[in-house]
């Protein structure tokens, strides 16, 4: 299966890390993965993460400074040229700015991982979107958490189809631990 994740950065916080993670794993399980960074990896740390990916996992980035009305189009674009089945989106901005792709762009399937409490998003226009989007079926809602799969479901009325539960593979004792 062809799978790309998008996310802002790879800053060094828990849904970047989740990110780079999940793609390793696809890695592992047979995937072609392509990760798309909506910023420049190079810009402040935006790259944090970048040397923990697999070297299978293909890394690409907007190379964006900073947001602006031209954002929807490259990623309607590059959506649009993956040829991929699985559209992969994290935090809570970067289904506002797939807002064309997930309009137009039906071949892919689309999933939004929520990283946060749901409610904490109500307010402005990026939810307002992306509440539309979800009520048209235009993507399926992930959980991270027993607790974040409830809050999905008390704000968009629906049960995420799926929790992948948010956290570290735990360490495990190697033959290189006693040298």
């Amino acid at each position: 299966m062809k799978i790309l994740e998008i996310i802002i950065g790879l800053t060094s916080g828990g849904a970047e890390r989740f990110v780079v993670d999940l793609c390793n794993q696809f890695t592992k399980e047979g995937h072609s993965v392509t990760l798309l960074t909506l910023k420049d990896l190079k810009y402040e740390n935006y790259g944090f993460y970048l040397n923990d990916i697999h070297k299978e996992v293909r890394v690409e980035s907007l190379g964006l400074r900073k947001f602006g009305p031209t954002i929807f189009f490259k990623l309607f674009k590059v959506i649009n040229n993956k040829q991929v089945d699985i559209v992969h989106m994290h935090l809570a901005s970067v289904p506002f700015f797939c807002v064309l792709p997930l309009i137009f762009h039906r071949k892919a399937r689309y999933f939004v991982t929520s990283h946060n409490q749901a409610e904490s998003e109500r307010g402005n226009i990026r939810f307002l979107i992306k509440k539309i989007l979800f009520k048209f079926k235009r993507f399926e809602l992930i959980g991270i958490s027993d607790q974040n799969s409830t809050s999905l479901l008390n704000v968009f009325g629906k049960r995420a189809i799926a929790t992948i539960y948010n956290g570290r593979e735990l360490l495990k004792e190697t033959d290189k631990f006693l040298r």
